[in-house]
């Protein structure tokens, strides 16, 4: 999940060596010629205001991907400055925040990306992270479902939630949360498995298979446990 100005808009009126400028500055497979192309963009002098701010903005996540988290948020910081009302940038720029672990901050951001762009699911489930980090349950749970309901197949917005959930002792559902993440391959089931031998509540080493019902006895064991 992760642009508020349309590249189409922008393609439409720019010359085919542009062109290519544009495509290597979106695309995902070779960060470091992503970070040139928006480079050579931004240093051309053509582009401004909405234009400057989305090539700083790709520039940024591809800074991010390489590791260079003080790059990145330059670029975000940039980005919003040249167009405030970019709900992508605002977006991005929080997620830099959240990297240095500057939360109140990030949410801020979030919170005013999804005032620009109500329903944006991406802030709405990057918020939630951050929420959870800093032991706003209730609120990050609220994030995680209205990505849930949107996109009901997406595996992390369950493990989120059934983190959360957890830390409420809202066993069921924290189950039933981890189940689903499961089935939609943000966890595997080895992993949990595994998980729960280290922690006393499944033995492992048998040759017998372990049942799906002695498998979700010990998850909900470990659960009820708040999940420690």
């Amino acid at each position: 999940m992760r642009t508020a100005i349309s590249l189409l808009a922008i393609w439409a009126s720019v010359s085919p060596v542009q062109a290519g400028v544009l495509e290597d500055c979106t695309q995902d497979s070779d960060w470091w010629l992503r970070v040139t192309a928006c480079t050579e963009a931004i240093n051309s002098g053509e582009w401004q205001g909405r234009r400057a701010s989305w090539a700083y903005s790709n520039r940024a996540v591809a800074y991010a991907a390489l590791g260079n988290y003080i790059a990145a948020f330059d670029d975000h910081r940039e980005a919003v400055k040249l167009d405030p009302s970019n709900p992508r940038a605002r977006n991005n720029k929080a997620n830099s925040h959240a990297d240095f672990r500057e939360y109140e901050r990030a949410l801020k951001e979030y919170d005013r990306a999804i005032s620009l762009q109500p329903g944006y699911l991406n802030a709405h489930f990057n918020r939630a992270d951050v929420l959870l980090a800093t032991d706003k349950i209730e609120a990050a749970i609220d994030d995680y479902s209205v990505v849930i309901k949107e996109v009901p197949d997406f595996g992390d917005a369950y493990a989120g939630r059934a983190e959360a959930r957890c830390r409420l002792r809202q066993t069921e559902g924290s189950v039933a949360d981890r189940l689903a993440a499961i089935e939609f391959e943000a966890l595997t089931r080895e992993e949990v498995e595994q998980y729960l031998g280290e922690k006393g509540y499944l033995k492992l080493g048998g040759v017998e298979e372990i049942s799906p019902k002695r498998f979700q006895a010990a998850l909900t064991d470990w659960t009820a446990s708040g999940c420690p």
